[in-house]
């Protein structure tokens, strides 16, 4: 008389999934490690033993295919990281010397140049964001394109976003002054007291005096005062 197996098929294939996130697999055998997935889904379902958990198996297979396709993404969305070029690092926390200045380098080919005696934090880095907190100083950035992450980039109670751009911007907290010159792209920036978001484009600056409660915008030299809401 034949054995049956009385494994259950949902336990399997959580094993199955398990195994797979266990490991890192490189980008050759993706699709292989996707095919043989979706055949043992294929051959659980035809065998005549589960003709029983039919129904059973109608509610399983969209969580199969989506245990699937979070793996796929996964596999093909790796973390953001960094080095430290020339610089001091400890965790997420980076500081250039005070005789040379550092450099960041991303995973994505996106790069930070901070100045002599600057200090970064570098906080919610995922596969597709990352948000770089300026404590002191000035810093360089040149972010790629192709990495489609949204970048974040804070300083005191300023607040940066975009996706691909090349600029350089500057925080002394001892006198609440920000700058930023957009060199390349456009971005969107926020200023203290719940001001609304300016969108600045190439060849912009933007100077912000958060004691003073306003943000100088310009084409370079030529500046016009915006005032936060809420100021005089």
């Amino acid at each position: 008389m034949a054995e049956t197996n009385d494994v259950d098929p949902l336990a399997r294939i959580a094993e199955l999934s398990r195994r797979a996130v266990a490991r890192a697999p490189s980008a050759s055998d993706e699709a292989l490690s996707l095919q043989l997935f979706l055949a043992r889904v294929d051959a659980e379902l035809a065998s005549p033993l589960r003709k029983w958990g039919h129904f059973r198996w109608l509610l399983a297979v969209p969580a199969v295919v989506s245990v699937a396709a979070s793996l796929l993404l996964f596999w093909r969305r790796p973390l953001l990281t960094f080095n430290v070029e020339g610089g001091e690092r400890s965790g997420r926390y980076m500081r250039a010397t005070d005789q040379a200045s550092a450099v960041l380098r991303f995973s994505d080919a996106s790069s930070l140049v901070a100045s002599a005696g600057s200090r970064l934090r570098i906080e919610d880095a995922t596969s597709h964001s990352a948000r770089v907190l300026l404590e002191r100083g000035q810093v360089s950035a040149e972010l790629m394109h192709s990495s489609n992450a949204d970048w974040t980039f804070a300083a005191g109670p300023y607040e940066m976003h975009t996706t691909e751009s090349r600029f350089e911007w500057s925080w002394v907290p001892e006198l609440d002054k920000f700058e930023v010159v957009l060199l390349e792209g456009s971005l969107e920036l926020s200023g203290p007291g719940g001001s609304s978001r300016i969108e600045l484009h190439s060849g912009q600056l933007l100077r912000g005096d958060a004691k003073q409660h306003l943000m100088q915008v310009g084409e370079l030299e030529e500046t016009a005062i915006v005032h936060e809401q809420g100021a005089h």
